[in-house]
C-alpha cells in the first residue's frame, strides 16, 4: 500500500483549496466510505479480476485508515480516487459533487504539459503566449509542489484497466489542465518554476484561465464536416490506411452514418483498389460499439469474440437504495435489455451473479464479405481503449496483425463496461459510476501478460521533441517497416 500512503501524504502538499469549504466529520466520511466500498463489493462484476479479495480488502482498509480527521470534499475525493484506481477498471470512476463542479471547476491552467519519464515539459499555451517560458522547457515545481510528486500523485489516483499506466499518462498529457484542478483545486494564479533554455531555474506567475475561454481554446467548436467522420480511408503507393477515431457512427449535416455500413463500404473500396497492405490507426480511439464487426473482415470462419460475460445484480444489497440504474424504459428500447435478470439468455452463477450466453459478444459471428487477406499493421497508444483495445487484442491473439506503438490503455483480456449504475454518497455527494457487465475476450492468454493492455510487437514511443515538432514517429516507423522490412 506504499502508493496509497504516498498519495495520502500529498494531502499536505497541495494547499490551493479555499479555507471556507464545507468540512465533513470523521463519522460522515466513514459512512460515505462504507457506501463506496459496499457498492463496489455488491455490484462491480470485475472487482476481483486483477486483485483478489484479500488484496482489495487491504486497499479499502488503507483508505479507511486515512480518515483520521475532518476533510474537505476534495481531500476525501483523493482518498477514494486512489483506492478506486486499484480496482483496475478504466470504466469505473468517481466524480466531484455537482455543486463543486459547477462552482469551483471554473478556471484552469492555461497551457499544455507533456510528461516523459515522470518529468514535465511546457508544450504550448492555450491562449496568448506566456512571456518568459519556451516550448520544451522543463517544469520543476508548481504552486510549491515538485512536478514529479504531482505526476506520481496523479498516476496513483487515475483509473485504468488492469495494471496499465499508458492510459493514465495519455490522459495527463491531453488533459492535465483539467485533471490538476479536479484533484487539487483551482488557484487564481499558478506559480511555476522551470528550467530556461540555459538550464537555469526561473519563476513565473501565470493567471488561471476562465472556463469559457479555456474551453473555446481547447475544444474545436467549428469543425469541418469531414472532421466529424470516425472512419477515414486513404491510399498511398498500394498501402491502405484506415483511421478509426471511435467505434461509433456519426452525423454530417442531416446524414447519419452507421459504422457497420461504413465498414462494409470501406472493405469494398480496399478490395477494388487492390491494396495488399493495411494500416489500421486506433490511436486516440476510446472505444464504442461492435468491434467484432471489424474483426469479421479478417477471419474465414465463425468466431466467438468473448468467452463469457457476467453481471452482478441484487435488490437485497444493503446499498441498492443508493444506486441509480439506467432508465428501464430506455433499456427496453435497446437490444441489450435482455442482459437484466429475467432474460432467457441469462443464468445464475450464484445468488447475485448472472452469466450471459449466446448474447452480445458471447454469440457466434460469421465472417463478412470482402475479406482482407493481406498484411495488417495496427497502431495503438494509451488512448486505445475499450472496443479499440478489444479489437487489437483479438487481432494480436489470432496472429492476424503486427501491433505497433505503445501499450493500449484498454485491457488485453477484456473489460467491465456497457451500462452504468450511479451511486451518490450520502454526505459528500460524490458520485461513483460502476459499469454493469464484464466481458472476457476469446484471446490466447499466452500471447500477452496478465493484467496488461495489448503489448505491441514493436514498441515505438513518441517523445516531447516529436510533439513539439509535429512529428508522427509511429506512422513514420510503420511506413518504413513496410517498405524496408526494418526500422
Amino acid at each position: 500500500m506504499k502508493n496509497l500512503l504516498f498519495a495520502l501524504s500529498l494531502l499536505h502538499c497541495f494547499v490551493v483549496e479555499a479555507q471556507d469549504k464545507p468540512t465533513f466529520s470523521i463519522e460522515q466520511l466513514k459512512e460515505d466510505f462504507e457506501v463506496f466500498q459496499g457498492s463496489l463489493e455488491d455490484s462491480h462484476p470485475g472487482l476481483y479480476w486483477y486483485r483478489n479479495k484479500a488484496e482489495m480488502d487491504q486497499v479499502f482498509q488503507s483508505g479507511k485508515d486515512g480518515l483520521t480527521q475532518p476533510m474537505t470534499e476534495r481531500q476525501f475525493y483523493r482518498i477514494l480516487s486512489s483506492a478506486l484506481s486499484k480496482v483496475g477498471c478504466g470504466h469505473t470512476y468517481i466524480s466531484l459533487s455537482k455543486q463543486t463542479t459547477e462552482s469551483e471547476m471554473v478556471a484552469f491552467l492555461p497551457f499544455q504539459v507533456q510528461f516523459e519519464d515522470g518529468k514535465a515539459f511546457f508544450i504550448k499555451s492555450y491562449g496568448d503566449p506566456i512571456a518568459g517560458i519556451s516550448p520544451g522547457n522543463r517544469l520543476t515545481r508548481m504552486n510549491g509542489a515538485f512536478m514529479d510528486s504531482i505526476y506520481a500523485g496523479c498516476i496513483d489516483m487515475l483509473s485504468g484497466d488492469g495494471f496499465t499506466e499508458t492510459g493514465k499518462l495519455n490522459m495527463l498529457n491531453a488533459h492535465f489542465w483539467y485533471t490538476y484542478t479536479e484533484l487539487f483545486g483551482a488557484p487564481n494564479t499558478y506559480e511555476i518554476q522551470f528550467l530556461n533554455d540555459d538550464l537555469k531555474e526561473e519563476t513565473i506567475s501565470v493567471p488561471a484561465m476562465p472556463k469559457e475561454e479555456m474551453y473555446a481554446h481547447y475544444f474545436e467548436n467549428d469543425q469541418p464536416e469531414e472532421a466529424k467522420r470516425n472512419v477515414i480511408l486513404t491510399f498511398d503507393n498500394g498501402i491502405a490506411t484506415l483511421m478509426i477515431k471511435a467505434f461509433f457512427g456519426w452525423k454530417e449535416g442531416l446524414t447519419k452514418t452507421r459504422i457497420e455500413k461504413k465498414f462494409k463500404e470501406t472493405f469494398r473500396q480496399i478490395e477494388e483498389n487492390g491494396a495488399d497492405q493495411l494500416i489500421i490507426d486506433l490511436r486516440g480511439n476510446g472505444g464504442g460499439r461492435v468491434p467484432w464487426v471489424l474483426y469479421s473482415y479478417f477471419v474465414n470462419e465463425s468466431f466467438l469474440f468473448a468467452n463469457n460475460a457476467d453481471l452482478i445484480f441484487s435488490k437485497s444489497s444493503d446499498y441498492y437504495s443508493h444506486q441509480k440504474l439506467p432508465n428501464m424504459k430506455w433499456i427496453k428500447r435497446k437490444w441489450w435489455h435482455t442482459w437484466f435478470p429475467g432474460s432467457s439468455k441469462m443464468s445464475h452463477v450464484d445468488s447475485t451473479r448472472y452469466a450471459m450466453t449466446g448474447l452480445y459478444m458471447t454469440k457466434p459471428y460469421k465472417p463478412k464479405g470482402s475479406q482482407f487477406e493481406g498484411e495488417v499493421f495496427i497502431l495503438i497508444d494509451g488512448f486505445s481503449f475499450s472496443a479499440a483495445s478489444d479489437f487489437a487484442a483479438m487481432m494480436k491473439s489470432s496472429g492476424l496483425a503486427t501491433i505497433i506503438g505503445e501499450e493500449s490503455g484498454g485491457g488485453y483480456y477484456g473489460n467491465t463496461s456497457m451500462g452504468k449504475s450511479f451511486v451518490t454518497l450520502p454526505h459528500s455527494k460524490l458520485e461513483l459510476a460502476i459499469p454493469l457487465v464484464r466481458h472476457q475476450l476469446n484471446v490466447d492468454p499466452d500471447r500477452n501478460p496478465f493484467g496488461r493492455g495489448v503489448i505491441p510487437d514493436h514498441e515505438v514511443l513518441p517523445s516531447v521533441e516529436d510533439v513539439l515538432n509535429g512529428k508522427d514517429r509511429q506512422m513514420e516507423w510503420t511506413l518504413n517497416f513496410i517498405q524496408n522490412g526494418s526500422n
